[in-house]
């Protein structure tokens, strides 16, 4: 049997670099049983993120791998141009518990795909291509839902067919209304959609696509009727509402089967995947009778409910319900909040723990404040991995840094920032340094940051952190890039000067906004000088894939 080391270089060798994987190095799992996984080196290890959420069962349940067994002696597949009694079942049992009236269900093989499907019946039965989403959102990794995505990390285009505002949601920590009580947050956030309405949108909103607890924001959980209050709003202006319950569903939460129910709401569409199957391929779209209907024309799914999966999604649900999983996820859950809590306040690095049954979530910070602490939440990651723990890791925070080159280092430096108030909405910033093994094999440092755009004097307070931090290390060849916020002439920019130079063109060629630039406010620097030389410099002509146009540097190594 191959190592995961093996493995790790045949996975390189064919498939995406892209591709985000855990652990240094990756583990391959071999098989599983009840709660644990064993990697292909025999490791066993005790998966407490349940395989993305998606393992709601554990590992060789026998109800749901005799349902499978029986169904692949049958058929495998079929797709939606025939009848299918497995999935019929599944549809009957999913509309009746999806508190939808008159529901019906269109089955799909993700959560991206269903949410997919869900946009598709919004904008169609809106007419309309304006959707609204919760800031610190993730919805899929589709040409579709990219767009619906408030995550750098995951978005890797801004193109798309539908027009997205984005709303305050239920993440807290970082927010101008973290002070506020549950009432008043509330308040605070419907009053930012109105705000949304009135000044972002033309009025004919088809929907609004939410998780009820954030997965991959970090488990962001708003307070109990946070989106009842929302709805309010919605169903005054038309709006639909998509509850995405591919995490939040199938009685994780504990209090209830599905999040939405948190809120005293019915939601006009309900998104699932993951749980629904044990790990089988399967996902799906719920909604009334007569919104699911209104599809104009033909449609099929060649493996949305495939016999396969329905089968498997039929003993996994029946199993849920059999054995109160919803019950012991709540029970579980609380026992868990019980013997986190103590360590957590009495932690310098964590800073909150948040959650629901058993979605729990831990934040990392730097010690004294709220700037976010990646480094931290990595180390956590590796050291329950080495314990025989797997747990997952999500958020918002942190520039990136893209490298063919072997990675030695990273390190996620905070950088000083003016608290918000009312009047100036604020928010934490940073710099990522990644050390690369570069030319000839030595050490090369790049360094991504984004200084605040609206306070001045943080600005200057940035640039001397960056010149504290880096600036004065001459053995280290070192390149600087990123949103400075600061034209040519300004404070900061001439403070970085004094360690930095500048690779950016000497007619300070204009790089914001993107469609018709007036102002130089992105650079490339570099130190020390000796090490390098500008070979070629200019600012792209592009103007869909950011609100600014990158800049582009060709630096020579000499020097050495």
């Amino acid at each position: 049997m191959p190592t995961n080391a093996e493995l790790l270089e045949r996975h390189r060798a064919v498939l995406p670099s892209w591709l985000a994987q855990y652990y240094d190095p990756p583990i391959s799992f071999d098989r599983g049983q009840g709660r644990h996984v064993y990697d292909v080196e025999g490791n066993r290890y005790l998966d407490f993120f349940g395989g993305i959420l998606t393992t709601s069962l554990g590992y060789n349940i026998p109800e749901v791998t005799e349902a499978v067994r029986e169904q692949a002696a049958k058929v495998l597949h079929s797709s939606t141009l025939y009848l299918s009694e497995p999935m019929i079942e599944l549809a009957e049992l999913i509309c009746g518990l999806s508190g939808i009236p008159d529901a019906k269900v269109f089955f799909t093989t993700s959560g991206t795909e269903a949410n997919d499907a869900a946009l598709l019946l919004a904008t169609s039965a809106r007419r309309s291509n304006q959707i609204l989403a919760l800031r610190n959102s993730y919805h899929g990794r589709s040409f579709t839902t990219i767009a619906i995505t408030a995550q750098r990390a995951w978005s890797p285009t801004s193109v798309s067919g539908l027009s997205v505002n984005y709303v305050h949601g239920g993440y807290r920590l970082r927010s101008p209304f973290r002070d506020f009580d549950d009432d008043a947050f509330t308040d605070a956030c419907v009053a930012d959609l109105e705000q949304v309405f009135d000044m972002m949108t033309s009025g004919d909103v088809a929907a609004m696509i939410a998780e009820p607890i954030q997965g991959v924001g970090g488990f962001a959980t708003p307070p109990d009727g946070f989106f009842g209050a929302m709805k309010k709003e919605l169903d005054n202006r038309g709006v639909l509402f998509i509850s995405d319950e591919v995490q939040t569903g199938w009685g994780r939460t504990g209090d209830h089967f599905w999040g939405y129910q948190a809120h005293g709401i019915t939601p006009d569409l309900m998104t699932f995947a993951k749980g629904v199957g044990n790990g089988l391929a399967l996902g799906g779209v719920v909604a009334s009778t007569e919104l699911l209907d209104s599809l104009p024309g033909n449609s099929i799914s060649t493996f949305g409910g495939n016999p396969l999966s329905s089968a498997g999604a039929l003993a996994t649900i029946r199993y849920m319900l059999d054995h109160d999983l919803q019950g012991n996820a709540k029970r579980m859950g609380d026992r868990l909040v019980a013997h986190l809590q103590p360590s957590v306040d009495a932690s310098s690095t964590v800073v909150e723990l948040r959650g629901r049954g058993l979605m729990q979530a831990i934040e990392t910070v730097q010690p004294g404040s709220i700037a976010p602490n990646t480094d931290a939440a990595a180390r956590i990651m590796e050291e329950a991995r080495a314990a025989g723990l797997l747990i997952g890791k999500g958020g918002l925070y942190g520039n990136a840094v893209l490298t063919r080159l072997p990675i030695l280092d990273v390190v996620i430096q905070p950088l000083p920032y003016t608290e918000s108030t009312p009047k100036r909405v604020t928010y934490p910033r940073g710099a990522i340094a990644v050390t690369v093994r570069g030319p000839h094999g030595k050490p090369l440092r790049f360094i991504s940051t984004h200084f605040q755009h609206n306070v001045a004097e943080d600005r200057v307070a940035e640039a001397k952190a960056i010149n504290k931090l880096f600036g004065r290390d001459d053995k280290m060849p070192t390149i600087l890039a990123g949103d400075m916020n600061a034209v040519p002439a300004s404070e900061p920019i001439r403070e970085l000067l004094k360690h930095w130079s500048n690779a950016t063109d000497e007619p300070a060629s204009p790089t914001a906004p993107s469609k018709k630039p007036t102002s130089r406010i992105d650079y490339i620097f570099y130190r020390p000088a000796s090490m390098f030389r500008v070979s070629h410099v200019e600012v792209i002509e592009e103007s869909m894939a950011s609100d600014h146009r990158p800049v582009l540097a060709v630096l020579e190594m000499s020097g050495r």
